[in-house]
């Protein structure tokens, strides 16, 4: 057995990932081989021949990519990695048929495991942009999932932007159950869940990452009259043309400044739950906005307001 766990439609390589064969013969496990993959994504390992006779044979695969802490698991980081709010644009595209994924996509885009990309899974993937608790992990062991490598998940013919491109119809898709292994496709594919785009860091710039042609957003804030131990701070933009989605992190001293609440302004469709305040008692709010109803892009005129932050405390 010589392979390889490769990054989806390429030959970029996952390193520290465990695999484990299982043989056996009527539901009895009788062999039992473990490899761990090499930093170009490469293993090796000795399978016994069919026991049964015949010139194939069948194996339960597990695998895992190991985290990197000392028991192996991983850290909130770990899981945000890649999931940015352009995933999100895309995820909402395909979940309105106006921009269909492809097969790895879906998968990638699958936070609960239940074989369909839906609304549930861009709000789980909206909190991980937000770093707000999330159920990924009651889902997937690791924030990566593997595909057979005989199951090829961007054939033209297969994912051609239809309602019938559907990933989740091959039997036993991930390899986790007996199948037939054969020679030179006992490999698997990998693909980063949330990241639908493949900016994450194992990616490493090898694919044309779309997120590297955006371009910033000029902010000015404006702080208002405030009641006695208040501060009113408003987001006014310039620039804002033709823009998708965002996200940025606000800092502030926490020793003079307590968040109140978050008001929306003039960009439609923005609300409380496109901010993320679980640190903020520590002087750090997340916040994101997408247009979760269409995802189109959206122009606003200079001197327009986003959303309007309330304190209790000056500074």
């Amino acid at each position: 057995m010589d392979d390889a766990v490769e990054y989806e439609g390429t030959s970029k390589g996952l390193d520290r990932v465990s695999i484990e064969f299982t043989q056996g013969v009527g539901g009895i496990s009788l062999f039992t081989t473990k490899a761990m993959t090499a930093s170009d994504g490469s293993f090796s390992g000795m399978l016994q021949p069919n026991i049964a006779g015949g010139s194939t044979f069948t194996a339960k695969a597990k695998v895992k990519k190991l985290g990197p802490n000392s028991d192996f698991s991983y850290n909130p980081g770990d899981w945000r990695d890649g999931v940015t709010t352009f995933d999100l644009v895309l995820i909402r595209k395909h979940i309105l048929t106006t921009d269909r994924l492809d097969g790895y996509d879906q998968l990638a885009a699958d936070a609960n495991h239940d074989n369909a990309v839906t609304t549930f899974d861009q709000v789980e993937f909206r909190k991980v942009v937000l770093d707000l608790p999330h159920n990924l992990g009651q889902y997937y062991e690791t924030p990566w999932r593997y595909v057979r490598e005989s199951i090829t998940l961007n054939n033209p013919q297969d994912f051609d932007d239809q309602e019938d491109d559907n990933p989740f119809q091959y039997a036993d898709l991930e390899g986790t159950s007996n199948y037939v292994m054969q020679t030179n496709r006992q490999g698997f594919d990998f693909v980063k869940l949330g990241d639908v785009n493949g900016s994450n860091s194992e990616v490493n710039g090898l694919q044309n990452n779309p997120e590297e042609n955006s371009y910033p957003i000029f902010v000015d804030i404006v702080k208002l009259a405030s009641p006695p131990g208040k501060s009113i701070y408003e987001f006014r933009v310039s620039d804002f043309e033709d823009i998708a989605a965002y996200q940025f992190d606000i800092e502030f001293p926490a020793s003079s400044l307590q968040y109140s609440t978050a008001e929306a302004m003039d960009l439609s469709g923005l609300n409380s739950e496109f901010f993320g305040t679980t640190k903020a008692s520590q002087g750090l709010i997340k916040t994101l906005w997408y247009d979760e109803a269409n995802a189109n892009a959206f122009t606003l005129s200079d001197g327009s307001g986003l959303f309007r932050l309330r304190f209790d405390g000056t500074t």
